[in-house]
């Protein structure tokens, strides 16, 4: 069984409450079990807790939330890789280039969850494929958060871009991919 870091919680719970407020908030715990809304209220970021209780915990945002839109789970990456970045890791964007900074990102991955690897092949400058083999998510809307991520470390390196699908486990695919590009 995957395990993901509880720091996804501390994330998500921010997540909800800088969009959605505490009305939004209350909506989701409202439909989560006890166990699923303790570990979005009180997760301990470094504890490694079971992928399904954040990818139960993702549905709920998703229904209660997102209004059931699957591209909208782009925001939940995004915002998690914005938060992480520009707390912790905001030094970094005046001494490495982006391309370092996604090559870094997928060593994080493997911090995060603890099955798959993700890996970043250059295509060209500022032209970029991230691969996340050996991970098979059970819910599509997992992959939009990968998406997402890629879009916050983009968003977090303040350069404009675009992500697209390059490849996924759910149409076929050996693993999950996304192009990044950027100016």
């Amino acid at each position: 069984m995957a395990r993901i870091k509880g720091v996804v919680f501390v994330n998500r719970y921010d997540y909800l409450m800088s969009t959605a407020g505490e009305a939004g908030l209350a909506k989701v715990m409202a439909k989560l079990s006890a166990d699923d809304a303790k570990a979005l209220n009180l997760p301990n970021a470094s504890e490694w807790y079971p992928l399904e209780t954040v990818l139960r915990v993702d549905q709920v945002i998703l229904d209660e939330v997102l209004g059931g839109n699957l591209e909208r789970m782009i925001e939940v990456g995004a915002f998690s890789w914005r938060q992480n970045l520009n707390v912790t890791y905001r030094f970094l964007f005046r001494i490495l280039s982006t391309e370092t900074i996604l090559s870094q990102a997928s060593g994080a991955f493997r911090k995060m969850l603890d099955t798959g690897t993700a890996s970043v092949e250059k295509l060209a400058p500022r032209d970029v494929i991230v691969r996340y083999e050996g991970f098979h998510p059970v819910k599509e809307s997992y992959c939009r958060v990968l998406k997402g991520s890629l879009v916050g470390i983009m968003d977090a390196c303040r350069v404009k871009g675009t992500v697209t699908d390059h490849a996924c486990v759910f149409k076929g695919d050996p693993c999950c991919a996304f192009r990044a590009r950027w100016e």
